[in-house]
C-alpha cells in the first residue's frame, strides 16, 4: 500500500510533535535538578565586588548564605565623603583584612555623593537596612545572628582608625581567628539520562 501524502504529513508532525515533548521534558527535568544553581546565579547578578571584598546588598540572600555556611553577618555603613567611611574603606582595602570573609557573610549599604548613582533595587535595599538599624551616623559595623524570620544585633561598632588586626578582634568580640573557607555555592549537576548517560565499556582484547 502506498502512503498517501496526507497520511505522510500526519506522521511527520507526529514525529516534530514527539521530538518537541521530548526536548522540554529534559529540559523541565534539567531546570529541576539545577534549581539552587540556577536560583544562585539570578540573584549572583545583584552581589558587588568592592573594596578587595565580595558583598552581599540582599539582606534576605545574606541571611541565606550565612545560614548555610553557618556565619554570622556582617553589615558595613559607608557613605561617600564621610571622613570615617573614607577611613574605614582603607582598611577594608587592606590584605589582613581578607580573612573577614572566611569567618562573615559581608553586606554593604554603601551611598555614593550622587544617590542617583544607585539602581532603585540596591537604594531600597541601603534604606532599608538604615532603618532598621537606625543608623544617623556612617563608618558603622554591625554584626548580627542571621536568624530565621529576622536577624539579631549581636555587637556594633563605629570605626575610629583602629589597625586591621584591632578591628578583627573587636568584631569577634575577642581575638579574632580565621575559620577554614567555606564556599555554599550549588554546583551544576550533569544531565544524566538512563541508558545514555552511561560510559562505553573499553573493548577488551
Amino acid at each position: 500500500m502506498g502512503v498517501t501524502i496526507a497520511g505522510l504529513d500526519i506522521l511527520v508532525k507526529r514525529i516534530i510533535w514527539g521530538i518537541f515533548l521530548i526536548v522540554l521534558a529534559v529540559g523541565l527535568y534539567w531546570c529541576w535538578l539545577n534549581g539552587d544553581w540556577l536560583i544562585y546565579h539570578m540573584q549572583r547578578q545583584y552581589d558587588k565586588e568592592a573594596y578587595g571584598l565580595s558583598w552581599k546588598v540582599d539582606i534576605s540572600t545574606a541571611g541565606e548564605k550565612a545560614r548555610k555556611e553557618e556565619k554570622q553577618l556582617l553589615i558595613v555603613f559607608l557613605k561617600e565623603g564621610d571622613i570615617t567611611s573614607d577611613n574605614l574603606k582603607r582598611v577594608l582595602e587592606q590584605p589582613s583584612f581578607k580573612p573577614v570573609e572566611n569567618n562573615y557573610v559581608l553586606l554593604l549599604v554603601d551611598y555614593p555623593a550622587d544617590i542617583s548613582k544607585l539602581s532603585t533595587r540596591e537604594k531600597t535595599y541601603c534604606d532599608e537596612l538604615v532603618k532598621r538599624y537606625n543608623i544617623d551616623k556612617f563608618g558603622v559595623l554591625i554584626v548580627a545572628e542571621p536568624l530565621e524570620g529576622g536577624q539579631k544585633e549581636v555587637r556594633r561598632i563605629r570605626y575610629t582608625r583602629e589597625m586591621p588586626s584591632s578591628l578583627l578582634n573587636q568584631l569577634a568580640g575577642g581575638r579574632f581567628i580565621a575559620k577554614p573557607m567555606v564556599d555554599s555555592t550549588p554546583k551544576r549537576q550533569p544531565l544524566k539520562i538512563p541508558g545514555l548517560s552511561a560510559k562505553p565499556s573499553a573493548n577488551k582484547r
